[in-house]
């Protein structure tokens, strides 16, 4: 009895100084937890930013391109870029409906016409949902009385 009660003293002992690390260990985790956390949001604000001007790069890269396809369309099709644009789509219409068939080509234009309007309200120019606009009020403007 006498060694159960000398096991039990320093069984309670061992139990204190385990306490005291797995104590000091949370601590320590605790700090590095919030250590990452104003890494991440520090990174997250160099990430804003930086996803702002690749943004911008590519916008300017867009632009750029545009300007070299009107240039090479107006030096090859003088007077005849409207065509040759409309035929391109054509082709590209009648290659959707034989590959993939009229429905999932009238969805295929649909979406586009969607992200077309959207992209077109996000930059405050929303030619097409005015066009709607104007269908759902009973046709254009020079319609009205």
């Amino acid at each position: 009895m006498a060694q159960d009660s000398s096991k039990k003293a320093a069984g309670s002992q061992g139990r204190s100084p385990k306490a005291t690390v797995d104590t000091e260990a949370k601590a320590a985790s605790q700090a590095q937890d919030a250590k990452a956390r104003k890494d991440a949001d520090a990174g997250s604000q160099q990430q804003g930013a930086s996803s702002r001007d690749q943004g911008k790069a590519a916008r300017e890269t867009m632009e750029r391109t545009g300007h070299a396809v009107t240039s090479w369309f107006e030096e090859m099709f003088p007077g005849h870029g409207n065509a040759v644009l409309f035929a391109l789509i054509g082709l590209l219409a009648a290659i959707l409906l034989f590959a993939i068939g009229f429905w999932q080509t009238l969805l295929v234009v649909i979406l586009v016409v969607a992200g077309v309007a959207f992209g077109q309200y996000l930059d405050g120019d929303p030619t097409i949902i005015n066009w709607f606009k104007g269908l759902a009020d009973g046709g254009t403007k020079s319609n009205r009385k």
